[in-house]
């Protein structure tokens, strides 16, 4: 009896002394190191947070701070001293103030354009087949306001038809009389004619992919298509230059080409 109460006693201790069971080890969260700051016309910001976030998943190190808003505050806020690592517009004005402010100056690179386009809704009840189609009489068209870059450019390509022989030079009279929704950008030229308040609508690739089951595009001659170009400026001033020079090239990497596609725009090659 007494031995046996010792042999308990004994492999009680040596149970007592085992190593605890094997369990896996935590995997560690990656921690950023760096964090680059970029300012982005409002119109890119869902195809940058998805091209962003497929960047990071390649650099663990890196994390990215997006500022996104229209080119007129994002000029105002550079003007006032912002120091982000880079800046991405389509906005002319934004590239020659960078410009000015870099010494040497850094030409800015061109990342994706975005052309205008001609939509209609899905029925196409007018029957257009072509931007030619815009000399029919008494079509009801919805474009965006001339203060709005949207605005801007549709004013530029109905110049350029004007000289172009399909339309002629009383082209611009007889469309802007044709013109029964100035909208505020090109969401609203979007609704005008998908709840028919107007038959055709000039809007950015980009805009139109937004109801791409609901709407039909037609094309517009590169010749005389007025697109956004989208180009990025590095600030040498900025920290990290080294590390924004490889999001950069990111921006115009095949995986990134995708998804400029996906959400409506031209890559550049």
């Amino acid at each position: 009896m007494r031995r046996a109460i010792c042999l308990t006693i004994l492999f009680a201790g040596l149970l007592a002394c085992a190593a605890p069971p094997f369990s896996a080890a935590p995997t560690p969260t990656p921690t950023r190191a760096a964090t680059l700051v970029i300012y982005a016309d409002a119109a890119v910001a869902n195809v940058l947070r998805d091209i962003g976030t497929s960047f990071m998943q390649a650099n663990l190190d890196l994390e990215l701070e997006w500022h996104f808003a229209e080119p007129q505050i994002l000029l105002t806020r550079l003007e006032q001293g912002a120091q982000p690592n880079f800046v991405m517009s389509a906005d002319s004005a934004i590239h020659s103030a960078l410009m000015a402010r870099s010494h040497p100056a850094v030409a800015p690179t061109p990342i994706a354009s975005d052309p205008l386009v001609l939509i209609v809704i899905d029925e196409n009840p007018a029957q257009l087949e072509r931007a030619e189609d815009l000399n029919r009489p008494g079509l009801r068209v919805a474009i965006a306001g001339e203060r709005t870059a949207l605005g801007q450019a549709t004013q530029a390509l109905i110049e350029n038809f004007r000289h172009d022989a399909a339309f002629g030079p009383d082209f611009p009279a007889l469309f802007y009389d044709s013109v029964t929704v100035h909208a505020d950008d090109g969401r609203g030229v979007l609704n005008a004619v998908v709840e028919n308040r107007a038959e055709v609508g000039i809007v950015y690739a980009s805009q139109a992919n937004l109801e791409r089951n609901r709407v039909r595009v037609f094309g517009i001659d590169e010749g005389l298509n007025v697109p956004a170009a989208f180009a990025v400026i590095p600030l040498r001033t900025a920290p990290d230059s080294q590390r924004a020079s490889s999001f950069v090239e990111y921006l115009n990497s095949p995986q990134a080409q995708t998804l400029w596609r996906d959400y409506g725009f031209e890559p550049q090659p």
